[in-house]
């Protein structure tokens, strides 16, 4: 302290280094974006999977950054076999207005650009195929994953055409081809899309797509509308733009068959639990089961409808056991689920027109619903045939044998004898959770005492 008093000279002068540090910081900084803007590089853009919420937010971040980092070019690597109808139409919208020159590269070879897909291909600058890869089949279908019908069908198909029409003509591609994708379903491997001009290049790899674009002219918006732009992919370099992990785990989640899996999953964990409280693992596991469920959900198509009736399903598969309703509440519970998982992405409505199906696997419904009627139905048959006998029978069935309490038992409360539940009484007060002995029947009633005593 007494160094820095003596030179004051030195603090006098701190807040001009200081003053310098932070310019030279941003000196720097300014010349390292420059160097990176003036580094000729473009952006990598991965598209794998069904196109979602999620996706569409990842490119139009993507590009975004691409177009702020001044990137010569954006190359989205592009394999879906469709997607959903919002997502894709606010995809195509970002992918046209982009200051930045797009090339969508179907690949890597076995890759597709199906259904939506041809649409967001279709809106690029450069379309380029990888070998053994193909673009086409966009015939709208219901969010079911089924055909529309009749006059709906029709309607649909038009409105599908007339958005390829518009998408063609923007980017001077052979419209009638485009249609045929929608009201013949067709499909062009790599050589016959080039051939009929869906598709500019083919393309082994990245260096190879570079070679072929490099000096290519595409119109792009600038900030006074349409402008000409010579591609210049000479010597480029390339950086990719990652998801992030959140996002990552978000398109893996939408998925149907794994909302349907982990909404079964959950609602049996929770019916386990409440079975057999104070398992833990069972619930945990499915609340777990149910966020992702509805984390998967809010990316897909969902009927909501559907939802509430599996919910519903497990809702009366757990009050079969607490309350006795001779079978019926199992029975309509295991109805109900089936029911809501058939129209779980099911569509009731006018049909949009690009409404590229999301549909459940076959395998996975009938797995599933196996799977969880059994779960719900063998406890349900047992509890109301073991209730039946009981009513037939006049001699005690319960009498000497020892339980559990579900709930504190007075005067009245509820025991588990024997894997069922029953209503209790008792002349003393016991907690719930405590081992007790049934010492008579009265009816529907129990009469138990603690066998925790001292």
């Amino acid at each position: 302290m007494y160094w820095l008093v003596r030179n004051n000279s030195l603090l006098k002068s701190l807040p001009r280094l200081l003053v310098i540090t932070v310019g030279m910081y941003c000196i720097l900084s300014g010349l390292s974006m420059q160097a990176f803007a003036d580094g000729h590089k473009a952006a990598i853009i991965e598209l794998d999977g069904i196109i979602a919420p999620v996706t569409q937010r990842y490119l139009e971040n993507s590009l975004e950054t691409a177009e702020n980092l001044g990137s010569e070019v954006a190359v989205i690597k592009l394999n879906t076999p469709g997607g959903l109808l919002d997502a894709t139409r606010a995809m195509v919208g970002s992918i046209i207005e982009s200051s930045v020159p797009i090339v969508v590269y179907v690949a890597p070879s076995g890759a597709q650009a199906a259904s939506a897909g041809t649409f967001i291909a279709a809106a690029a600058n450069i379309v380029a195929m990888a070998p053994a890869t193909s673009i086409g089949a966009a015939s709208p279908v219901q969010a079911s994953g089924g055909d529309f019908e009749g006059t709906l069908k029709e309607k649909a198909y038009q409105d599908a055409a007339a958005e390829l029409r518009s998408i063609a003509e923007r980017r001077g591609r052979p419209a009638d081809v485009l249609e045929s994708t929608v009201f013949e379903a067709k499909a062009f491997s790599a050589q016959e899309a080039v051939d009929l001009g869906i598709a500019d290049v083919i393309a082994n790899d990245l260096k190879d797509l570079f070679r072929q674009i490099d000096g290519m002219t595409v119109v792009v918006m600038g900030p006074e509308g349409e402008t000409e732009r010579v591609i210049k992919t000479q010597g480029i370099s390339q950086y990719n733009i990652e998801m992030g992990v959140f996002g990552k785990v978000l398109a893996f989640l939408a998925n149907p068959n794994l909302a349907f899996l982990f909404l079964s999953l959950g609602g049996v964990g929770l019916y386990t639990e409440l079975r057999n409280p104070g398992m833990i693992l069972p619930g945990v596991c499915g609340i777990i089961a149910l966020i992702l469920a509805f984390m998967a959900l809010g990316n897909l198509p969902t009927n909501w409808a559907g939802v509430a009736l599996i919910i519903l399903g497990f809702i009366l598969a757990i009050s079969e056991v607490v309350v006795d309703g001779f079978g019926i509440p199992g029975v309509l519970g295991i109805v109900s689920f089936i029911l809501g998982g058939s129209i779980l992405f099911a569509h009731f409505g006018t049909p949009d027109p690009l409404e590229f199906g999301v549909s459940l696997n076959g395998w996975m419904f009938g797995t599933m619903v196996t799977f969880v009627t059994i779960v719900l139905g063998v406890p349900v048959i047992a509890i109301a045939f073991a209730r039946k006998v009981n009513r037939g029978v006049s001699t005690p069935q319960t009498v000497g044998l020892t339980g559990n309490t579900l709930t504190r038992v007075n005067e009245e409360g509820r025991v588990r004898v024997r894997g069922e539940t029953w209503n209790a009484r008792s002349a003393e007060s016991i907690a719930k959770g405590t081992l007790v002995r049934v010492l008579a029947e009265d009816g529907d009633i129990l009469l138990v005492t603690s066998e925790m005593k001292e």
